[in-house]
């Protein structure tokens, strides 16, 4: 694993994560065509194996000639090359599969870090926001309250034309004024 993803690691970043996800995002996708290419090579390879071990059999069938021995011998040297070549292509797509995996795997990692963070943020966003709104509905609560304030000696007006005084209902109205003004003095 390299510094960069030890430190986003370490340091909880998102944003140094993110860059890392799109950066691994990209060598993937390169590598994946790499593994591709050296698949389609491996195959070639082993296609030209069998084929030159078809023709060793073939030339060795022809005799014991000294012509036959140096073209087996070369036939055979190539043979070698090739498949080195073979173990090679096979250990390097071998490494780059499983960097691929690695890369995956905290790709998964930092996604999941990612979504958890969000998660939580958007449940603080949502006690915030319903703490928002206690605080407007409080702040609306004292707005009231300051404008239905209760008169201890209340003017004798006479009252308009299809509108009574009820005595109860002023009385609740001062309880519920009271009320409120209790709880303002609490928050």
């Amino acid at each position: 694993m390299s510094t960069l993803t030890h430190f986003a690691l370490a340091c909880n970043s998102l944003v140094l994560k993110e860059v890392l996800v799109v950066m691994f995002e990209n060598d993937n996708e390169h590598d994946f065509n790499l593994v591709i290419d050296m698949h389609t090579k491996l195959n070639d390879l082993g296609i030209r194996i069998r084929k030159r071990a078809e023709l060793i059999l073939d030339v060795e069938k022809q005799g014991y000639s000294e012509e036959v021995l140096k073209t087996v011998k070369l036939l055979k040297d190539l043979q070698e090359t090739d498949n080195a070549k073979a173990r090679s292509f096979m250990k390097v797509i071998n490494e780059t599969e499983l960097k691929i995996l690695e890369k995956i795997s905290l790709t998964v990692q930092f996604r999941t870090d990612k979504s958890k963070i969000t998660r939580k943020q958007s449940k603080s966003s949502k006690h915030g926001h319903e703490n928002q709104k206690s605080s407007k509905r409080s702040q609306r609560f004292k707005a009231e309250a300051r404008k239905v304030k209760p008169q201890s000696n209340p003017v004798k007006e006479k009252p308009i034309i299809g509108q009574q005084k009820c005595p109860q209902l002023d009385q609740t109205a001062t309880n519920e004024a009271q009320m409120i003004e209790e709880m303002i003095g609490q928050d």
